[in-house]
């Protein structure tokens, strides 16, 4: 479960993608399965402001069972990337490297459903974003440690939680809505 972790360039203004695990970046990342690993996390820094594209190929590599999905956490596209292998949006240097999941499915996801039933957390600036289109009973943000450091609850559609008073570091966000429970590691610089 290794791959080739990511070599940025020297060139500031360079664009650079990557995929995260295990707090590492990588450019080349082996997976055991797709079914372990449903959600793959994408960075993206984009080095000037612009407009950027992001194409995939060799999704026939994967069985004919296998559907696969962008999410761009930014505007909360979700993307079909076997009826359309490209995928275009506008970066600006300073956004969330954090933008992207890449998402694996064994059937097709209808767009709305996944809407639906999708929740997603992720940290940009000093704040921590959390969208769902479920009720959410409880957001409840963990330092490294594992203490406590912020809760809010009864929530509905995208919640911002300000972490100006807070380092820059890692966190453990945990959503619990009336249908699922999630977790994501986010970071905040």
């Amino acid at each position: 479960m290794g791959g080739a972790e990511k070599l940025f360039s020297i060139e500031s203004t360079a664009p650079a993608i990557y995929s995260t695990k295990q707090n590492k970046n990588w450019s080349i990342n082996m997976l055991t399965s797709v079914a372990d690993h449903a959600a793959i996390p994408v960075g993206f820094k984009a080095g000037i402001n612009g407009n950027y594209t992001i194409t995939v190929s060799d999704l026939n590599s994967f069985t004919s069972t296998t559907y696969t999905y962008l999410k761009d956490l930014k505007t909360n596209v979700l993307s079909d990337l076997n009826q359309n292998s490209t995928y275009a949006f506008t970066a600006t240097s300073n956004d969330n490297a954090n933008r992207f999941l890449l998402l694996f499915a064994a059937s097709p996801l209808s767009i709305s459903n996944y809407v639906l039933q999708n929740t997603s957390i992720y940290a940009f600036g000093n704040s921590i974003y959390i969208n769902s289109d479920e009720s959410v009973k409880q957001i409840s943000i963990y330092n490294t440690l594992g203490q406590l450091i912020e809760t809010v609850e009864n929530t509905y559609g995208k919640t911002i939680v300000n972490m100006k008073n807070y380092a820059a570091s890692y966190y453990i966000v945990r959503v619990v809505t009336t249908k699922n429970v999630y977790s994501e590691k986010v970071f905040l610089k």
